[in-house]
């Protein structure tokens, strides 16, 4: 597992998606200044087919971190946070996650072959971005080559993520979550969540106009509302001294 290290004072581990690496955190992760940055620079796809070992993964390498990490995880990045913050409580400030898989099925509705790994990544960008000028070409050539090489992997965590019951895994975690979810995502649908957060009286920020990957549509929105989830944090932090 490569992570990618910036060196500031708050640590933040961003987790990436299923099949998306650095590049879906690179518009916003500068808006969110003065922490120190860990960013998963692959996919979880290119990594493992397996949730389990995933987390294992992250579990090892973030051990040795002697301040306390928030997690921010995208899509199925945001489920494999929860069970790292469920696996390692002591080490876990807080875990942020968007348009998290494993609260429902997953049904992606796209005919899964390498053969068809360029109009794979079309139809998955389509989903990702509600604003179509968002998509970039780079971006859509990066997800075409991960389904075009990991696809096997891709089918495992397809399957991993839809045997996991979300609102246990959410009921098992100890420190704080806050979530965020675009009004408009057709891959994760924030009416899958809405009924659990309100039962289990956790924060839902659901953004107007936006798809499935906040951070990469609406980095300004998707930043302020980490810096907030970041500042209330710290202040409780300070009170508690």
């Amino acid at each position: 597992m490569n992570i990618i290290k910036y060196d500031n004072d708050q640590t933040i581990l961003f987790v990436s998606g299923m099949f998306a690496g650095d590049w879906i955190w690179s518009r916003c992760e500068k808006q969110i200044a003065g922490k120190n940055h860990l960013v998963m620079a692959d996919s979880l796809c290119s990594i493992s087919h397996s949730f389990d070992q995933l987390v294992s993964e992250i579990v090892t390498n973030t051990s040795f971190y002697q301040k306390k990490i928030t997690l921010v995880g995208s899509s199925l990045g945001g489920m494999l946070s929860l069970a790292v913050a469920r696996e390692i409580p002591e080490k876990i400030e807080q875990v942020l996650i968007a348009g998290t898989a494993g609260f429902g099925k997953v049904d992606l509705q796209i005919k899964l072959k390498p053969s068809r790994a360029d109009l794979i990544a079309s139809e998955i960008m389509t989903m990702v971005c509600h604003d179509q000028s968002m998509q970039s070409q780079s971006d859509n050539h990066s997800v075409a080559n991960e389904f075009r090489n990991h696809m096997r992997k891709i089918i495992g965590l397809i399957r991993d993520s839809n045997a996991i019951d979300g609102e246990a895994m959410l009921k098992s975690v100890k420190c704080p979550v806050h979530a965020i979810w675009g009004e408009h995502d057709t891959i994760t649908p924030v009416s899958t969540v809405e009924g659990i957060f309100a039962r289990l009286n956790l924060p839902l920020t659901v953004l107007k106009g936006c798809g499935h990957c906040p951070m990469y549509e609406q980095p300004a929105a998707f930043s302020a509302w980490v810096n907030a989830c970041l500042a209330k944090s710290s202040q409780q932090l300070i009170e508690a001294a």
